[in-house]
């Protein structure tokens, strides 16, 4: 019988692989590599990019957490502290590249008429992103 723990690991990799080969596609997608790209459209091609990053991110976040720290909470006394900075670096960069798109779609040429709803939810986001990267640094600090 297979070892379940090499199982999650494995299938954790592949799901990783998978998800950084869909942001590697987007990426190139915008980058014009597959035709035109989006410089033939609205929309710019860091937007397209920063849609690519977080996929490729999350793929290495799926990777890191479970197929390298088995899965383990990363406050965990085994989990060591690279591997811990690693995951708050991919998960703020996550988070930074999804509210980079956001605000786009809120002020950019994506939004026709701007509201206050879309404004104040690109705000209430980047403070979300703030607030979320002080508490990780902090949390790295005391357990590094």
């Amino acid at each position: 019988m297979a070892n379940p723990e090499a199982l999650v690991r494995g299938a954790a990799i592949v799901v990783g692989l998978l998800f950084g080969a869909l942001g590697l596609f987007v990426t190139l997608m915008a980058l014009g590599v597959f035709g035109g790209g989006w410089a033939s459209g609205a929309t710019p091609t860091w937007v397209g990019l920063a849609v690519g990053l977080v996929f490729t991110l999350g793929g290495l976040a799926v990777i890191v957490d479970y197929g390298i720290a088995g899965g383990s909470a990363l406050d965990a006394a085994d989990v060591p502290v690279g591997v811990r900075t690693l995951q708050y670096l991919l998960g703020l960069g996550i988070a930074v590249s999804m509210a980079m798109f956001v605000t786009w779609v809120a002020f950019g040429a994506a939004a026709h008429k701007p509201s206050t709803a879309a404004a104040a939810g690109s705000v209430l986001l980047w403070l979300f992103v703030a607030v979320m990267g002080v508490i990780g640094l902090r949390r790295l600090r005391r357990r590094g």
